[in-house]
């Protein structure tokens, strides 16, 4: 089920990259790649906010939790944002030009959010997570993209038809990773000990690695050169997006690591 052999032995051997390395993209690709970075980068957002949500259920709250009650966070969570799109973007369509319009977009986007919105936002937050977002467009433009993708109009080897779906349980994913990334006994609104919480601490980033290698294969499970029937690649992807997870929490739940 890894998504490895799809990139035959030599993993680096398919991609191509750096100021010289790279093909010119189509028009499409770049304006498939602006929406994408906007899109998939904006919807950090979006996945912690719904993490949030699960949060306060858990907890019996009647009011929603919201990120505005943390502002340092909600900068964070923003700015990381930012700097999601405008990297997703200019890889995507390898331009640093894509990249920076999906920053302006994004910042644009979070300047409405700060005027309209119950947010501790500012228009400095909204031109710095610009800044961040042109920094990272920069960088992503340079990344080694897989020489395949863009004789066949792909992206790490799936379709862009997959691609316009894979929205939805990205920022289930996202959720995920914020509720893997809270220590349990601050989750459960338990007192526990200061070892425990350092464990609690510790295991945080190791199971949203898990989480994000089981995100990796859930995609790879889409790639068109795996050749699997659409039942095969649908219960591969179901087994690493939303069971493997699942099974993340349980055996954090039950103190298993």
């Amino acid at each position: 089920m890894s998504v490895a052999p799809a990139f035959g032995t030599n993993a680096l051997s398919g991609y191509q990259g750096g100021a010289n390395g790279r093909s010119p993209a189509s028009r499409r690709r770049k304006a498939s790649g602006f929406f994408f970075g906007l899109f998939y980068g904006g919807s950090l957002v979006n996945g912690i906010e719904h993490g949030l949500e699960y949060l306060a259920k858990i907890q019996g709250r009647q009011e929603p939790i919201l990120l505005a009650d943390w502002p340092a966070v909600e900068w964070i969570v923003y700015m990381s944002s930012g700097g999601a799109v405008g990297l997703l973007a200019a890889y995507c369509s390898r331009s640093m030009l894509v990249g920076l319009l999906a920053s302006v977009a994004f910042g644009a986007a979070t300047t409405l959010i700060a005027f309209l919105g119950d947010t501790s936002l500012s228009s400095a937050a909204a031109l710095i997570a610009t800044a961040v977002g042109v920094a990272a467009a920069q960088y992503g433009r340079k990344l080694p993209l897989y020489a395949g993708d863009l004789a066949t109009g792909r992206l790490f080897g799936v379709t862009w038809k997959h691609w316009l779906w894979l929205w939805l349980p990205w920022q289930y994913a996202v959720a995920n990773a914020m509720w893997l990334g809270c220590p349990l006994s601050g989750l459960l609104g338990t007192d526990v000990g200061k070892l425990t919480l350092l464990r609690e601490i510790l295991q945080a980033p190791i199971a949203i690695a898990l989480l994000a290698c089981g995100w990796c294969n859930a995609v790879g499970s889409l790639r068109a050169d795996l050749q699997l029937t659409r039942r095969q690649a649908a219960f591969r992807f179901l087994g690493w997006w939303l069971l493997f997870p699942m099974f993340i929490n349980v055996m954090r739940l039950l103190g298993f690591w």
